[in-house]
């Protein structure tokens, strides 16, 4: 059994997708501070339910509250705005499931 956080919402992006994003932002010579990101947004629980499921494994997602004590509350939803590198490149990104599954195509 897993046991993930469905309280916070959030866009796991992979790392390659990322990547490729970042060499596109660079081909338009444009500067300033971009937010990218994979579209569509999870919580933590359903994002793991959604990789154990890709990966063909039986574990069980249980979910659970973030309780952990920190000395900064966590924000509820860190889903970012890419709106502003997509008018630039004209590009964004895949969403957060099919980076799933490209990661696990690379893994395997």
């Amino acid at each position: 059994m897993v046991r993930m956080p469905v309280d916070q919402l959030e866009s796991p992006t992979y790392t390659v997708h990322l990547a490729e994003a970042i060499l596109n932002l660079i081909a338009t010579g444009a500067y300033g501070r971009y937010n990218i990101t994979s579209l569509g947004a999870c919580t933590r629980a359903a994002f793991a339910q959604f990789v154990l499921q890709q990966a063909g494994r039986s574990e069980r997602v249980e979910i659970v509250e973030t309780v952990a004590k920190r000395l900064a509350r966590r924000p509820r939803r860190t889903v970012l705005d890419c709106r502003l590198y997509q008018l630039v490149t004209g590009y964004s990104l895949l969403d957060w499931q099919q980076g799933v599954k490209d990661y696990l195509v690379k893994l395997n």
